[in-house]
């Protein structure tokens, strides 16, 4: 691929090495990092975001870590603008760029042509809160019904993105999103690049999130997050976690614990502990940092290894003992990235190296609706799941038993009526028959009723 400028990326879900591996090859590559961790690249949060610690970084340059403030919203076009003249820069001093993070939209818009080109000087249209009194969802079916049909009606900020883009192209986000899907295919890439995807089996993956949000934990997040929320006054500002490094994961989860006390929660860990609010929140910790995981590693699959870009997929499940990471991970690393550094053309591979590209199945986005509990779930792998759920189950059980109680009340007044018609003034109602009721019980049972 002669002309461009040679970058190596890696890539995987959190937790899975990425930054240790980045600094193993800049030693022994000669090159430096470009942090594509979007949470990273703001200040304060350095234990949340699992910024790299100096002597983690072992004398390697990271760049584009820490350099935003909180507030600030980072774009994927800005994004681009700040790390291209970086990455030339890196490798017009005769180094190897190495992109090592998360956020996989970001990479993505490094490495191949994206569509915010097309639109970079264009002002995007604020989009507001109602059109003519119909709902920004409601506004969004009828602009663009196939675009709404795989949105949920919650998610805001994407239906805003979806009439934003309208509005100001005057073009279907649909059909934009159909145009970047067929560029998405071919191997226009912009960099001469070898993709390197670091990937863990579930279970001992979801053992050492457990493990790293304790080790997060221990080394201050609580105090990390109090600071934080007491200095941006997020106490009693929710909405602004959609913006900026107020998402990072370890802020938004404590949250609650602000909220839920009429002042302040100790800034002591050990009191914190106390709570049962505090383990609440890392609960929910846990799961969102699953949730994330699951989502960039559907994110590669159906978005990264669908192209021609040569991946290679390194196996990090055992990899915590440092001789496993020796053999499984650094090594077959280097190799892959000598091989592709001398010059090899990206159709062949390193013996003994294939690559991992194949398609994956492609995400479902179905908007599904259960009648029972009147909730919406977006594909069908979250709809199959809630009907498996307890609660699902619960309200089963609920409407099972409000439908016998209509049905005995039904009875009741049925054979009060045929009493009454009979002129059997003086008979009880009641006779004893299972599923029958007498007047107390009826003109209670109606009296719930009409509370409800």
């Amino acid at each position: 691929m002669s002309g461009l400028k040679r970058v190596v990326v890696l890539i995987g879900s959190t937790g899975t090495g990425k930054s240790k591996l980045g600094v193993d090859l800049a030693k022994a590559l000669n090159g430096e990092i470009i942090n594509a961790d979007a949470m990273q690249m703001y200040r304060g949060c350095d234990i949340a975001s699992a910024k790299i610690s100096k002597l983690e970084a072992q004398g390697v340059s990271h760049h584009m870590i820490g350099i935003m403030e909180p507030q600030s919203v980072l774009t994927v076009r800005d994004f681009r603008k700040m790390a291209t003249p970086i990455i030339d820069d890196i490798s017009d001093r005769g180094k190897l760029p190495i992109i090592v993070g998360g956020t996989m939209y970001y990479i993505q818009s490094l490495l191949w042509p994206s569509l915010v080109d097309d639109d970079e000087k264009q002002e995007m249209t604020e989009v507001p809160l109602t059109f003519d009194g119909k709902s920004r969802y409601e506004y969004l079916q009828e602009i663009d019904p196939e675009r709404a049909a795989v949105l949920h009606p919650a998610n805001d900020r994407k239906v805003a993105r979806s009439i934003q883009v309208f509005l100001t192209t005057g073009n279907k986000h649909s059909d934009i999103i159909k145009e970047q899907e067929r560029r998405n295919t071919s191997n226009e890439l912009l960099y001469d690049c070898n993709i390197l995807w670091l990937d863990c089996e579930r279970e001992p993956h979801l053992l050492r999130l457990k493990n790293r949000i304790q080790k997060m934990i221990d080394e201050g997040l609580w105090e990390e997050s109090f600071d934080f929320i007491t200095k941006h006054k997020l106490s009693f500002g929710e909405e602004r976690l959609e913006e900026g490094g107020f998402q990072t994961m370890g802020f938004r989860e404590f949250l609650p614990m602000f909220k839920a006390k009429a002042s302040r929660p100790p800034r002591d860990r050990e009191k914190v502990k106390e709570l049962k609010s505090f383990q609440d929140c890392i609960t929910n910790l846990y799961n969102h940092h699953c949730q994330y995981a699951r989502k960039q590693l559907q994110w590669i699959r159906n978005r990264i290894l669908v192209r021609n870009a040569p991946v290679h997929r390194l196996d990090t499940t055992s990899a915590e003992d440092a001789e496993v990471w020796e053999n499984t991970v650094r090594t077959p690393a280097l190799e892959i990235c000598k091989w592709f550094i001398d010059g090899n053309p990206l159709t062949s591979d390193p013996p003994g190296f294939p690559r991992s590209n194949k398609v994956g199945d492609k995400v479902d986005t179905t908007v599904m609706k259960c009648d029972i509990c009147n909730r919406l779930f977006q594909g069908r792998e979250q709809y199959h799941s809630h009907l498996s759920s307890r609660k699902h189950k619960n309200q089963l059980a609920f409407l099972a038993r409000v439908a016998l109680h209509e049905k005995r009340l039904e009875q009741f007044k049925r054979q009060k009526l045929e009493s009454s018609q009979d002129d059997h003034n003086g008979v009880n109602v009641k006779t004893g028959t299972e599923g029958q009721m007498d007047e107390a019980e009826a003109e209670h049972l109606d009296g719930n009723r009409a509370e409800k």
